[in-house]
């Protein structure tokens, strides 16, 4: 069965600052079959796959926001579109994937 497009949210958070700053990364189906494909990998989650190919964008996107010292990142993984993101313009997009800056 094809994958689905997957909405990954990645937050980081300081410890020290109390900042955070989130961001909401479309990764297509396609794409998440793709490298399926190419590792010729059947069994590997979905999800795994989707944060392996967001995280170099939300890196990406965090290093052109406020810089922590030390930060921790959690994700939560979302298969309709997010409200947050509804009606607007990614902030930034590459190879298929798009980004929202949403905090």
């Amino acid at each position: 069965m094809p994958a689905g497009d997957i909405y990954v949210q990645i937050t980081a958070s300081s410890p020290s600052s109390g900042k955070t700053r989130s961001v909401i990364i479309l990764v297509p189906g396609a794409n998440i079959g793709q490298v399926r494909a190419q590792k010729n990998d059947a069994k590997s989650d979905d999800q795994i796959i989707a944060k392996s190919l967001a995280e170099p964008l939300a890196g990406y996107a965090f290093t052109h926001r406020t810089i922590f010292s030390t930060f921790e990142l959690s994700y939560s993984y979302l298969s309709a579109l997010p409200h947050e993101i509804e009606g607007k313009f990614p902030n930034i997009t590459q190879r298929g994937l798009k980004a929202w800056v949403v905090s």
